[in-house]
This record gives C-alpha cells, sequence and structure tokens, in this order.
C-alpha cells in the first residue's frame, strides 16, 4: 500500500496556539527505523554464537580475509572450553522446589553468560590474528562477504571475539536494513506485507547474526520489488531494465538454491515487457491456453509434482517412499515432533539453539495480521497467473527443502538411511518467501475484501511489531542472562524492591 507524500509541517489551532504535526513516516521509513533500533539491540543482547548455526557463519566468514583462521578458531574453542556447563548445585534444589525445568544451558556459551565468566572475556582478550590481510573468495562464499567486511573491521578496532562478532552482525544489519529499505521503496504493490515479514523476529535475528541468511532475505525481497514493477509496466524494458534482471537473477543465484523458485514469477510477467514476437506470441498462446483449460492444467502440475518426486528418490527408495517421507514430515506431527515448532513457529519466532521462541497463540496472532496485510493492500490488476505461481512457489519451497534435507542432512550427516522423516528443516527458511503470498492476496480481493483506513493499518502495524519485538527482547535477557531462566523473576524483583524501602 503505496503512502501519499505529506507535507513537511501541517498547522492546526488548538486554544490559540499553533501547532506543528509531524508528518507521519512513509512505510520503508518506519521498516528502516525499527529495523535498525531492534537490530542494534539484538546484536548486543543476543550472546555470542547464540543464533543458529553462527559459530560455523562465524568460520567462513573469518577465513575470507585470513590467512591463517585456524589458530583463532582453536583459541576460541580453548576459551570456550574452560567454561563451565553444568547447573550448580541450588539451581538444581531451586528447579526441584519450584517444579520448574531444570535450567541445563545447551552450550558452555550459555552457561557463560548466565555466570558472567564468558562476558568479560569476550571484549577483553584478544585473539591471535594475523596482521597480513588476503581475500580469498569464491562465488560461493559472496553470502559471507557482508559480515567477514564487518568482522574485518571490527578486527581492526579490537582483535576480540566479542568486538569482531559485534561488528560482523551490525555490518550484516546495515546491509539487510538499506537493502530491504529500497525493496519496499520501490515496490509497486506489497509495502506492508513487505515491511511485516522483514520485521518479524525470526527475520531481525537473522538480520542481526552472522547468518547468511541475510543475503537470503534481501536476494527475495529484491527480486519481488523488481518483479511488482514488472506486473505494472505497460511497456517494453530498456536495456536499463534487462541489467537491473540480469544482476536480481545473479543475486537469486547467490545464497541458496530455494530462492531460485521465484523464477516462476519471471515467466508470469506481461509479454508487452519483451516486445512483440513469435517468443512472446506463444508465451501469450501458452498462458491462454491455461486460463482455458484450468483442470488440465492443475493435472499437469500435479504431473510435474510426481516428476521431481520420482527424479529425486530414484535412488532413495522411489516416488511412493517420497511422498511417503514428505506427507509424515508434513502432516504427521505424531512422528516429527519437531514439526509445529520449526517449521511453523519457526518462521515467526524459534530462536538460538532452537529451544526458546515465541508461544503458539502468538505465533497464530502474526499470521491473522499477515492475513489481513495480504486482503487490506490496495486493489492492483494481478493476472490469475502470478497469484498461483506465488502460491505455488510458497508451497513449493518447503518441499524443496525437505527433499534436499533428506538426502544431505537425513541421510548422509544424521547416517539415518531407513529415515521416514525429513529432519534438519528449519521454519526461517521459509519466512521470506511469505511476501510471495501477495499476488495471491491482492488476487482474493475478488473475493474477500477488507476495507480499512490506511491509520489503521499504520497503528496495528506498529503495535504488532513493536510487542513481537520487546517480546523477543525479553525473552532472550530472561533465556540467556538470569540463572533460572526468570522463572522467579517478579519474587525476586518484589523482593529487591521491599529491601530498598
Amino acid at each position: 500500500m503505496r503512502q501519499r507524500s505529506n507535507q513537511l509541517h501541517l498547522k492546526t489551532k488548538k486554544k490559540g496556539l499553533t501547532v506543528k504535526k509531524l508528518p507521519k513516516l512513509k512505510i520503508e521509513t518506519l521498516f528502516l527505523v525499527l529495523a535498525i533500533l531492534f537490530g542494534v539491540l539484538t546484536s548486543v543482547i543476543q550472546p555470542i554464537f547464540s543464533a543458529p548455526d553462527e559459530y560455523t557463519h562465524f568460520k567462513y566468514a573469518y577465513s575470507i580475509f585470513d590467512s591463517n583462521p585456524k589458530r583463532v578458531f582453536s583459541e576460541i574453542d580453548r576459551q570456550i572450553s574452560l567454561l563451565p556447563n553444568q547447573p550448580s548445585q541450588s539451581e538444581e534444589k531451586l528447579a526441584t522446589e519450584s517444579a520448574t525445568a531444570l535450567p541445563a544451558p545447551e552450550s558452555k556459551l550459555q552457561r557463560g553468560y548466565q555466570t558472567g565468566n564468558f562476558l568479560k572475556q569476550t571484549f577483553s582478550k584478544t585473539l591471535p590474528v594475523e596482521k597480513n590481510l588476503r581475500m580469498k573468495i569464491s562465488f560461493g562464499d559472496i553470502k559471507w562477504l557482508p559480515q567477514a567486511i564487518g568482522m574485518l573491521i571490527g578486527r581492526i578496532i579490537h582483535p576480540s571475539v566479542g568486538v569482531i562478532v559485534l561488528a560482523g552482525r551490525l555490518f550484516n544489519l546495515f546491509v539487510y536494513s538499506v537493502a530491504i529499505y529500497f525493496a519496499i521503496k520501490k515496490a509497486k504493490m506489497g509495502q506492508w506485507t513487505m515491511a511485516a515479514v522483514a520485521l518479524l523476529p525470526m527475520s531481525i535475528q537473522q538480520a542481526a547474526s552472522l547468518s547468511y541468511d541475510v543475503l537470503y532475505y534481501v536476494a527475495i525481497f529484491v527480486a519481488f520489488s523488481l518483479l511488482t514493477n514488472f506486473w505494472v509496466r505497460k511497456n517494453p524494458l530498456d536495456w536499463k531494465g534487462y541489467v537491473y534482471t540480469l544482476l536480481t537473477i545473479v543475486l537469486l543465484l547467490i545464497p541458496k538454491e530455494g530462492g531460485l523458485a521465484l523464477g516462476l514469477f519471471f515467466i508470469t510477467v506481461p509479454t508487452i515487457l519483451f516486445g512483440k514476437n513469435n517468443f512472446t506470441k506463444l508465451l501469450d498462446s501458452f498462458w491462454k491456453g491455461c486460463a482455458k483449460h484450468k483442470k488440465l492444467t492443475a493435472l499437469a502440475i500435479i504431473f510435474i509434482f510426481l516428476a521431481y518426486i520420482l527424479y529425486e528418490f530414484k535412488n532413495y527408495g522411489g516416488a511412493f517412499r517420497g511422498l511417503q517421507v514428505l506427507f509424515n514430515t508434513f502432516f504427521r506431527s505424531d512422528l516429527y515432533t519437531d514439526l509445529d515448532n520449526l517449521l511453523v513457529t519457526g518462521m515467526i519466532g524459534n530462536f538460538g539453539q532452537l529451544t526458546y521462541r515465541l508461544p503458539a497463540w502468538l505465533v497464530v496472532l502474526n499470521f491473522i495480521f499477515l492475513f489481513i496485510l495480504l486482503l487490506a493492500e490496495n486493489k492492483q490488476k494481478i493476472e490469475m497467473r502470478t497469484a498461483v505461481a506465488g502460491l505455488l512457489i510458497f508451497l513449493a519451497v518447503p518441499v524443496m527443502i525437505a527433499v534436499g534435507m533428506f538426502k544431505g542432512w537425513t541421510r548422509n550427516t544424521l547416517n539415518l538411511p531407513q529415515a521416514m522423516v525429513s529432519l534438519g528443516g528449519q521454519g526461517r527458511y521459509y519466512t521470506p518467501f511469505l511476501i510471495t503470498l501477495i499476488p495471491f492476496g491482492i488476487y482474493m480481493k475478488k473475493y474477500l475484501n477488507i476495507v480499512t483506513k490506511e491509520t489503521t493499518i499504520r497503528t496495528m502495524f506498529k503495535g504488532m511489531m513493536l510487542f513481537n519485538l520487546v517480546y523477543f527482547l525479553i525473552l532472550t535477557v530472561l533465556y540467556y542472562y538470569t540463572k533460572d531462566l526468570g522463572v522467579n523473576l517478579l519474587p525476586e524483583l518484589s523482593q529487591h524492591l521491599r529491601g530498598l524501602f
């Protein structure tokens, strides 16, 4: 929903005084303010290496500019190994007496933050960094380049693990915030939904970490923004349009293969963009045939899906086993007990170590809010093929990732050849693809429509985003910085206040 520009100062008279009202922030500016504010807070509060796979991302990013990174990694491992990892007797007794789960940390880093030991070391002790820099990077390493640049800056400032990681996080956050700011600004539709997805706690946690998911999110948002311009364009592309398209496709190739699913969107753009020629005539005829024979088209889509499963599982038990694995993974929560936590809650807020997360009731409220935003978007002319493509992309990505995880992680890494579920999937892989539902939501306005004022949407947006992110930060502090996970926070606070007075 594109906001109209406001005048710099609006004057109203009240009790004889002239009151100047500040202009409302545009949606992209509102996103930028919230992303930077909560991203910086998350970067500082979130313990070192607590985001999913952050230590692994650290190693890849750090190796880009250091000629002998193993010395640094060995020193970090040594420092971590010296930290205690077992709860004290008093903590065990407290957990038993209060009938709560034992606050046993999943890593020595978490215990270090609870006791303060690692916090003291992480920003003071220096690492054995190499003085001579060199740059060793391949095309596959580009996804770690933003955080690597930030880590290099941190290393120059003070070569401690805390400063290096913090600088890498902040630079990653900067790239994320600026790139998605312009993606929202240039988009021709769906700005509110784009901003909401980019401000989900899961998104901000990744933006404020060393994860290459930052470039993954950026690539998807930038590509979608470009596509929205194509969908409303009425004249052929010029050379600049072809250059932007080529660069966007290259950007999609960098982070993860899942981003290539957006290629389905590219074949739905109006053929007028490419002028009148034999190719566009053939494409127009194809889309007209699909619109005329909807049932046959649906059967063709099912056939393509089955052919894909047959191909992927030809060496793993065949198509029937593949279908059973996918069914068990996505529909049998009694078999795959992490299904709801990882693939549903994980899209909104399932955080470090995959242990602490937003409650299900808040996740449901977020999905309802996103649904409202989709139906409240300004009415645009969206072709049915574009709407269906968006829905297919959103459904295809989890399937593609589940297949990849089954072959690469479940069977090879975990060595479970007889497994009948795909393990290792995480909801954060699918979070950015929520924006691919925007065309479908706009198309559905033909049948379902929410008419509301922009001020109402703005109020709901700010309220929901602020509640989400404040909740996330409080949860992070309780989980990592309190010895009992905050179980007795209010009674202890009450006793402390009584002691003051």
